[in-house]
């Protein structure tokens, strides 16, 4: 950490001391865990560094990017972002130190999400924001699959060694936890619009939909295809002034539909 002596250090004690808890009002709704997002801790710690005139400059010293395969054949990319930030007083006086950002995204949003989640966990651990539990499992967490039920329970991983730069750890890769495809797939049925297409596409995609494991993202995803389908088979027969179940391969095509096949 560098250091220029001066009003820098007696401003961040300031803050601190009037740092707010941040509790986990945030709901992952496919893994079931309560987190911190980066704009609560924004919300609350930006009024406090206004009253004491300190700004923090980011500075992206190394990014490494990697693409992985799924097990469901699909494509991830893992990023590893190193950042430098520094915090700055009124007289120009300013401390810098480092963080560590992780993500996974099967899109172009890694990046973005690796800044989030290096700048969250700085400003976490640097001002020791509390929280109302007495674990942090956003960062530090696996699932296993109990005798009880089989219900799936949350258990923490052994505290990481400190070093003296600012480590910051995210979610575990998502591909260990959760299906890494079940977001993609979710998303492309929710955005279907005609009968034809929906049923293609689970034609052309039907391997990787037998590989996922079976559990809560594949039935979910098996919902949702058929709520789909039962809504577009329905606006289509309503386009057509036909009964709710006839063939809906006697549905007249709209502009650029294909002649629906239903498959095998």
């Amino acid at each position: 950490m560098d250091e220029n002596k001066g009003k820098i250090f007696e401003s961040l004690g300031d803050i601190m001391s009037e740092i707010e808890a941040v509790t986990k009002n945030k709901t992952n709704s496919q893994q079931n865990y309560k987190y911190r997002s980066i704009d609560d801790v924004y919300n609350m710690i930006q009024p406090i560094f206004g009253k004491y005139r300190v700004f923090l400059v980011p500075n992206v010293v190394e990014i490494k990017e990697e693409e992985r395969q799924s097990k469901a054949g699909g494509t991830l990319y893992y990023t590893t972002l190193t950042m430098e930030y520094s915090f700055y007083a009124s007289d120009g006086s300013f401390i810098t130190t480092k963080a560590v950002g992780k993500a996974m995204d099967s899109g172009d949003k890694g990046l973005d999400k690796a800044k989030s989640s290096a700048m969250k966990y700085l400003l976490l651990q640097m001002f020791l924001i509390p929280t109302e539990e007495d674990k942090d499992i956003e960062s530090d967490s696996s699932q296993t699959t109990g005798k009880s039920g089989g219900k799936t329970t949350t258990q923490d991983k052994p505290a990481t060694t400190t070093k003296p730069i600012i480590q910051i750890k995210t979610d575990p890769p998502q591909d260990e936890t959760l299906d890494p495809i079940f977001a993609d797939f979710k998303a492309k049925i929710e955005g279907m619009d005609n009968v034809p297409h929906l049923e293609n596409w689970k034609v052309a995609n039907k391997d990787a939909l037998a590989g996922m494991k079976e559990g809560k993202e594949k039935e979910e995803l098996r919902k949702l295809y058929d709520a789909k389908l039962k809504s577009l088979k329905a606006e289509f027969a309503k386009k057509a002034n036909m009964i709710p179940g006839d063939d809906p391969s006697l549905i007249p095509l709209g502009d650029g539909e294909k002649e629906y096949n239903p498959p095998a």
